[in-house]
């Protein structure tokens, strides 16, 4: 792998993925949509269990990003990944190119029927396993049928 390694995503993810990079010697590239890093620990007041409070580590955590050698784009789009996986092309058209690219990015709002198929099984997982049961009684989700119309 070369130097340069491109992170969609500047939440925790993407911020502690720069962090180590840079530490391993390498060259992070921090693209984050929003104005500030931090993504959804923004909108946190503390973390389960330890109930720390999120501001303190999102503090600590863009310190260590400051201090280090990434270079960060706040307030910027990725409008593509290249066929080869090692540039990107931001939604102005604009190319960065590097050695590798490292997606970090949540989860978001189905978009389409068969991602909802998706999400509604993961939220059935979740639900069976938070309210005790079995993994037997939990692996049998809902099918989710396309509806005619």
């Amino acid at each position: 792998m070369g130097n340069r390694v491109i992170i969609i995503g500047g939440g925790v993810a993407g911020m502690q993925a720069a962090i180590t990079l840079d530490e391993l010697g390498l060259q992070p590239i921090l693209i984050e949509k929003e104005a500030v890093l931090g993504g959804k620990l923004n909108k946190w007041d503390r973390l389960f269990p330890t109930m720390t409070p999120a501001e303190e580590v999102l503090t600590e955590l863009t310190k260590k990003v400051q201090a280090s050698n990434t270079e960060v784009h706040t307030s910027t789009a990725v409008g593509g990944i290249d066929d080869a996986g090692k540039s990107v092309t931001l939604a102005d058209g604009t190319k960065i190119d590097g050695d590798a690219v490292v997606v970090a990015m949540i989860f978001s709002r189905p978009r389409s029927r068969k991602s909802m198929a998706t999400a509604s099984t993961t939220t059935f997982l979740r639900r069976s396993i938070s309210n005790g049961c079995s993994r037997k009684e939990a692996s049998a989700p809902p099918t989710a049928k396309p509806r005619n119309r």
